[in-house]
């Protein structure tokens, strides 16, 4: 969390909301993406949750992504890969 803290007090983030449109079994906090983007917030229907490990994504929900600018192409193109749309 500290070396996220110090890219946001640096300007190095960004923050953009996605659909989801994929398969059910994506799971928007992946290991892999460590230090490239984090999921803060999901939104289904009139309901805003933080994302957690007991969290389920289901299809239109809506996920509020912290990334990592200087590695926005590999956030790109797993959101892509794994059925998120831009809002």
């Amino acid at each position: 969390m500290e070396q996220w803290s110090s890219w946001i007090r640096r300007e190095n983030t960004i923050h953009k909301t996605y659909v989801f449109r994929g398969k059910n079994d994506v799971d928007p906090a992946d290991h892999t993406m460590i230090r490239i983007m984090l999921p803060l917030v999901y939104i289904r229907k009139a309901s805003v949750s933080p994302v957690d490990n007991q969290y389920q994504l289901k299809k239109e929900d809506q996920v509020i992504f912290l990334i990592n600018e200087n590695r926005l192409d590999e956030a790109n193109d797993w959101l892509n890969k794994n059925g998120f749309t831009p809002v």
